[in-house]
């Protein structure tokens, strides 16, 4: 009867639902068995599911050639001004010399390599979690069409975005000494990807800001979140602004649609 009586006097807490009342007396282990239910396949099964399905996405996306919209990235550069974009051909003619199909070719395999090993990266951390949460999601980002499909495919330049995007999930989670100059390299580098493509402030950097706001464990305090958040999303902010002051000379668009032919 005691019991009773004391689990009646803690649903009746005045202001509290027998949720939150619940949720508040609950066993931490309670809570750890709910969330992170150990996986019941063998490793070595889940490995074989998980990869097989992002090897099926992967071929899906190579099967097709690049087309000349996603080259012509490869093919702006700053021999004419500073344009927008141009950052990726400058980077290639450094590289190579003047572009040809080829090595536009190669740059966005290249390209693709990097931003598919970030996702099996992902997906394998996921894995050795050893939970059903974790592994549902590693079998989820493997099966979707809309992450390692596209990835192989388009084969464009500011899908680095994405790889950087990874490398700042995992450095502010364990940035615990000096996370404002980690989040400074990392808002440093969308900034530079910005003048890749300058959509890269809004595909990529938006994930960067939520994980900022979770991860930080003094993000509740004001002042250090506007500094942390600030501090990652500025230097695009700036970029962005610059580079929408910059327009292409005349008869641009007729050089790159001669270098697409040859």
């Amino acid at each position: 009867m005691t019991g009773v009586q004391s689990n009646r006097e803690n649903i009746d807490v005045p202001g509290k639902t027998p949720c939150d009342v619940a949720t508040a007396t609950a066993s931490p282990s309670a809570i750890a068995r709910l969330c992170g239910r150990p996986v019941s396949m063998s490793p070595l099964l889940l490995r074989a599911v998980v990869y097989g399905l992002a090897a099926v996405q992967i071929a899906q996306g190579l099967r097709h050639p690049a087309n000349d919209f996603v080259k012509s990235y490869w093919l702006i550069d700053y021999h004419e001004g500073f344009l927008r974009r141009g950052l990726a051909g400058q980077t290639l003619d450094l590289v190579v010399g003047q572009p040809t199909r080829t090595a536009t070719v190669v740059a966005g395999y290249a390209v693709a390599a990097v931003s598919i090993g970030a996702v099996l990266l992902v997906i394998e951390l996921l894995i050795r979690k050893r939970t059903q949460a974790c592994a549902l999601l590693a079998l989820l980002i493997a099966a979707s069409p809309f992450v390692l499909d596209q990835l192989a495919y388009h084969r464009r330049p500011d899908q680095l975005g994405f790889t950087l995007l990874v490398v700042t999930v995992f450095g502010i989670t364990r940035a615990e000494k000096r996370p404002l100059l980690f989040l400074a390299a990392a808002g440093s580098g969308f900034a530079i990807l910005c003048l890749v493509h300058e959509g890269v402030a809004l595909y990529y950097l938006p994930f960067a800001m939520a994980v900022t706001v979770l991860a930080r464990a003094d993000i509740s305090v004001r002042p250090r979140a506007l500094t942390s958040l600030l501090t990652l999303c500025l230097p695009s902010v700036i970029v962005c602004a610059f580079l929408l002051t910059r327009t292409p000379k005349p008869g641009t668009a007729q050089r790159l649609r001669s270098h697409s032919a040859s």
